[in-house]
């Protein structure tokens, strides 16, 4: 491959990086704090009954 096939390749992903960055624009404002509250819970509980089943 030539320089010239490398910077197409590289001007193809630029499209992809924009929409990246659109995303993480995106998903920079959700506040993901209670669904992993949650899933720290639903372990706890998982944990608590294993426990409680396996005595």
């Amino acid at each position: 491959m030539n320089l010239e096939d490398y910077k197409n390749i590289n001007d193809s992903f630029a499209g992809v990086r924009e929409q990246l960055q659109q995303i993480n624009r995106l998903t920079s404002r959700i506040d993901f704090s209670p669904i992993f509250r949650a899933h720290r819970e639903m372990r706890t509980i998982g944990f608590a009954a294993s426990e409680w089943l396996n005595k």
